[in-house]
């Protein structure tokens, strides 16, 4: 697929259900998303499943919070890569690296 393509049919589902899925079908959807660019290669996702009574409490929860009128962020704070775990700060660091010596073999 070309890039242009890709960006053009690209769309997000915004209409949910309560049909469960089958926990198959959650493992490959994760597997695929692991797959996905991160910024500096920094990988930094932690994915959680919720399903059956705890997926009913964080539901619950959301209503509670929406309803309440409460504030949330809609995106994590930015934070320097020391700050971050030591798996994605060792990718950032590997990734800078690399292009620094890629540029410095360019000039």
């Amino acid at each position: 697929m070309e890039t242009k393509q890709a960006i053009e049919d690209r769309h997000s589902v915004r209409v949910f259900t309560n049909k469960d899925i089958e926990i198959n079908k959650l493992k490959k959807l994760v597997e695929l998303a692991q797959m996905a660019p991160s910024w500096v290669d920094s990988q930094p996702w932690k994915i959680y499943l919720a399903k059956g009574k705890t997926l009913e409490k964080l539901k619950t929860l959301h209503l509670e919070n929406s309803m309440a009128g409460k504030i949330t962020a809609s995106e994590w704070p930015p934070m320097h890569r020391i700050n971050w775990d030591e798996f994605p700060r060792d990718n950032m660091a590997k990734l800078n690296l690399s292009r620094t010596t890629f540029l410095t073999r360019m000039s």
